[in-house]
């Protein structure tokens, strides 16, 4: 896999032991219920997508610091070797030539396009679904000629939108 232009990896002894931090927003898969048995690393390695990533488990698992690894993002590794690809991809779409693509990727969470936000649903704000609203939207109001519209959704989302939500 290869590590994008300007990433190093750092191994994480670079991480000073009780430097003060701030305190990063937590990441899924990161904290001890899921790294730890019985105190020590359940792997051997734990790979990491990103040098953020470092700082992230220091603050949640500083036990399965020593597990880490930097390896690049294996999605990016992917687009970039899918280049030669383009037309194909751009063809499979219905994107034609002087067109360009509008991709909408979300995540599963509460915060992401397809979460509730956490608010009230009152239609002003968080605890709307933005995706379903945003997706017709940008299809009336991009100039058809000039633009598609698609999203992309992570294959979690199933977990905390039902097949309807998802398909509307």
């Amino acid at each position: 896999m290869a590590i994008p232009r300007g990433w190093q990896h750092r191994a994480p002894s670079t991480v000073a032991a009780g430097a003060p931090r701030s305190a990063p927003a937590p990441v899924f898969g990161l904290a001890p219920e899921w790294l730890l048995s019985n105190g020590a690393p359940l792997a051997d390695a734990l790979v990491l997508s990103h040098p953020e990533q470092f700082d992230r488990l220091a603050a949640a698992c500083p036990e399965a610091l020593p597990t880490a690894v930097l390896a690049g993002d294996p999605c990016f590794d992917r687009m970039l070797s899918a280049r030669p690809y383009r037309e194909r991809f751009r063809r499979a779409f219905g994107v034609r030539r002087g067109q360009r693509l509008v991709l909408l990727n979300s995540t599963w969470s509460s915060q992401s396009l397809l979460g509730d936000g956490g608010g009230d649903g009152d239609g002003e704000g968080p605890g709307d679904d933005v995706l379903p609203s945003l997706l017709p939207r940008l299809a009336s109001e991009l100039p058809a000629d000039e633009y598609r519209v698609a999203a992309v959704l992570h294959p979690n989302i199933w977990h905390g939108h039902g097949p309807g939500q998802i398909r509307a």
